[in-house]
């Protein structure tokens, strides 16, 4: 109970945090005030297009993977974003930090896949590492350097780099709040990144994690009965209670499964009540109950599992403490 209240506590307080980086946002201010250059000229953009098309074809980094998911000028996105860096290296004369999310083969060796890993035949400690060319371009281009981060690692460098009792960066004491949120992203986005939906994604009512809750790890213990005789015969409903547990907050989080069958061994209708979270991403029920197997039992008319004799287990037990009675 003790480690709950402790962690409920630090929750409401990273909450309040947040609430004031959004209403009085120190790090933006600092953006604001640094130099930024000229965008391309629409000619210079068309130029970087033609290139472009040559490039992807090519599966020269970076972008050439939003070609396959971007039209028109926009897939060509990334690369206008390199090119502009690569005027303010050479214009400035200055080395360069790129910081960005985007973690595509087409920017970092990632090897992904066989085809990628066989093309860049990378050393282990280059995974994650910006792409060879980019580098190499980059140098001839420039004759400057660059490396590239994500922002959380962006952050611990500049943890490292200015100590909390120092001032060249005002907004020191709100880095950790930007990297908890980042890191909570970066969760989030490996769990729907593994998903193929044969798992529920639930959203913590307690700290707002995205919690994976696999259909393996659920018991299925459908227990069913008659709902509504509709003419055509009986609708039926099957209830299954389900319990997971929120790995960041030990939230307890409860399921009620709910699939109605109509007309007899045709899946109808699924529903899901929760209590602790909300379902961020549902399951196909169908796929985890035998409709086949469901009959009435002969004695006590319950929609369940029944052996050869008609009986579901309750009724057979009963059945044989009688047959077995003294009377």
């Amino acid at each position: 109970m003790e480690i709950k209240t402790t962690v409920s506590k630090e929750y409401q307080a990273r909450k309040n945090e947040i609430k004031c980086l959004k209403d009085n946002d120190s790090i933006e201010k600092a953006v604001k005030t640094l130099a930024h250059g000229n965008p391309f000229t629409y000619s210079e953009v068309m130029a970087i297009c033609k290139e472009g098309a040559f490039r992807y074809a090519n599966q020269i980094p970076p972008g050439y993977k939003d070609a396959e998911s971007k039209a028109g000028i926009r897939q060509y996105g990334d690369l206008i974003i390199w090119k502009e860096i690569l005027r303010q290296a050479r214009q400035q004369k200055r080395d360069i930090i790129f910081v960005t999310n985007d973690a595509k083969p087409d920017w970092s060796i990632t090897c992904d896949n066989k085809e990628e890993k066989e093309s860049f035949k990378p050393l282990s400690e280059e995974i994650g590492n910006p792409r060879r060319e980019l580098l190499t371009e980059f140098e001839e281009e420039t004759g400057q350097a660059i490396w590239f981060y994500n922002t959380s690692k962006f952050i611990t460098k500049l943890e490292e780099t200015y100590q909390p009792k120092q001032q060249e960066i005002a907004f020191y004491g709100q880095l950790g709040v930007v990297r908890d949120v980042l890191a909570r992203l970066e969760r989030e986005r490996e769990i729907r990144q593994r998903h193929t939906g044969d798992a529920l994604l639930i959203r913590c009512d307690k700290c707002g994690e995205l919690v994976s809750f696999d259909a393996g790890d659920m018991e299925f213990d459908w227990q069913g009965g008659v709902v509504d005789d509709r003419g055509m015969g009986y609708e039926m409903e099957y209830d299954s209670q389900e319990t997971c547990e929120c790995p960041n907050c030990q939230n307890q989080i409860d399921l009620t499964l709910h699939v109605w069958e109509y007309p007899m061994g045709a899946f109808n209708y699924q529903d899901i009540d929760i209590e602790g979270g909300e379902i961020d991403t549902s399951i196909n029920l169908e796929h985890y109950i035998d409709l086949q197997d469901y009959d009435t039992c002969e004695r006590c008319g319950e929609r369940t599992v029944v052996n050869s004799h008609g009986l579901c287990d309750q009724c057979e037990e009963e059945f044989k403490r009688f047959v077995n009675s003294d009377d």
